[in-house]
């Protein structure tokens, strides 16, 4: 009697088995020979292009897996995903070992740059991820400087915004506190989402950007990732979120009083 081999997604190899495909982030040159073999599998099992979508990312690790999960593609379309994978993953982005001078220069690029959208967030996520991981891997940098560098290549225009949703969620987050990648990008997709209904957040930025763009010289952006190297923060940006935070709290100081007051002459009343 003979037993037939089970077809579609249960036919696939569970992840860690022998017959597995298998990837290392760590080494993306090995990236081309994992989805080859992916494919195979798929094929053999007779895999739908959502279910290669589906499968493809359970072979990855936990980093990965989210990564490739916010890339174009994840959810329908296995071509779409595999070609922005393969971009992910390309030759410009991966021809040097990853350095903090690169993660650097990565960084100061982006915050000169307009994040206007979810997807131009994702790139801007993506790029930092590819350079950062190795240097986390090594212990290069920690965690705390991981949420630094990812909070300084956001625009300046968007931290304020940001910070606002985070302080709205979490009581005990301060605004002058750098959150973590998760909770900025989280904070960030929920900014961008609404200011889409809004007309798009580069509409109701551009004067914004004007003028915080013109203020902000090469040297100042040096200083600033000076800062993050060290854990320190450059004077003026300091003292701009003390007198912001300062200013919040005394519009919450005031609005209580009123309130307080109103209350007051409903009883008299």
């Amino acid at each position: 009697m003979s037993i037939s081999m089970a077809t579609g997604v249960l036919g696939m190899p569970a992840l860690g088995s022998r017959h597995a495909p298998d990837f290392d982030s760590r080494n993306p040159e090995e990236l081309k020979e994992f989805l080859e073999e992916f494919e195979e599998l798929a094929e053999k099992h007779g895999l739908t292009t959502k279910e290669k979508v589906k499968i493809v990312v359970k072979y990855m690790d936990k980093e990965t897996k989210k990564f490739w999960k916010r890339l174009e593609g994840f959810g329908d379309d296995y071509i779409i995903l595999k070609r922005k994978i393969m971009g992910a993953y390309s030759k410009t982005l991966l021809e040097d070992k990853p350095t903090v001078a690169k993660l650097v220069k990565l960084v100061k690029k982006s915050a000169k740059e307009s994040i206007a959208d979810k997807e131009d967030l994702d790139t801007y996520y993506k790029k930092f991820w590819i350079v950062v991981a190795d240097l986390v891997e090594a212990d290069i940098i920690n965690k705390k400087q991981h949420n630094e560098y990812f909070w300084k290549g956001l625009p300046q225009e968007l931290w304020y915004t940001i910070s606002d949703r985070l302080e709205a969620q979490d009581a005990d987050f301060e605004s002058d506190q750098v959150p973590e990648v998760e909770k900025a990008m989280e904070a960030s997709h929920f900014v961008l989402r609404k200011a889409a209904t809004r007309g798009g957040w580069g509409r109701m930025s551009k004067k914004g950007k004007k003028g915080k763009r013109g203020e902000s010289s090469d040297e100042e952006s040096e200083n600033e990732m000076i800062g993050v190297e060290t854990g320190l923060e450059s004077d003026s940006k300091e003292e701009e979120r003390k007198k912001r935070k300062k200013s919040t709290k005394k519009e919450v100081r005031v609005r209580k009083v009123q309130f307080e007051d109103e209350g007051k002459k409903k009883e008299e009343g």
